[in-house]
């Protein structure tokens, strides 16, 4: 699926040789997955999480061309200031990947509404906070590719985890759409 969207944005068919990719939830699960993947591709890839430890254990195991960049994705600050580091580390990003999530397990009469907008913080503000970085630069380069991966628990549902947000069906293809003549493109919700 990622090699298809590159290519839809562009890219070459050879891969993502010299791309610059950053990855939300890149040190463990898909977002570490789909590093994996765009690193076996040729590209640099940023490693964007919370966990230090983590970070670093992804970037040993995926090696060079891997780099973990610590981040709370739901400040916009701290986001602003991840993407130019990124940046002066391996040059624009034209490959982005929303994978951060938060799960917090309980029945929704248990849940307390800070548990609720941690989860909203990481999944949908994580989301919008990049995009709306990110999608300047490539507006103006006319190039790149975003991705948002989304829970099948948010279409199917589960007692235990009410925190889980619908995909984020509304905003990413609304805004690909709108950027499509820009040579912008944007993919999700997947699972």
């Amino acid at each position: 699926m990622l090699r298809r969207l590159y290519l839809r944005a562009g890219g070459s068919m050879w891969g993502f040789e010299g791309k610059v990719a950053l990855v939300t939830g890149g040190t463990s699960g898909i977002g570490l997955a789909v590093a994996a993947e765009l690193l076996s591709g040729g590209a640099r890839v940023a490693l964007v999480g919370r966990s230090q430890g983590r970070g670093r254990e992804a970037e040993a195991k995926l090696g060079q061309g891997a780099r973990f960049f610590r981040c709370d994705v739901g400040d916009a600050t701290a986001v602003r200031e991840c993407i130019a580091s990124v940046e002066e580390w391996a040059g624009p990003v034209e490959l982005f990947v929303h994978s951060a999530g938060v799960t917090r397990d309980t029945l929704l009469v248990r849940m307390r509404p800070e548990m609720w907008e941690e989860v909203l913080r990481a999944h949908l503000t994580g989301a919008y906070n990049f995009a709306h970085v990110l999608l300047r630069g490539m507006m103006r380069r006319r190039r790149g590719a975003m991705v948002f991966i989304s829970s099948v628990v948010g279409l199917t549902g589960n007692p235990v985890r009410p925190t889980t947000p619908p995909p984020r069906r509304g905003s990413s293809p609304s805004a690909a759409l709108s950027l499509k003549k820009r040579d912008v493109t944007g993919s999700g919700p997947t699972s």
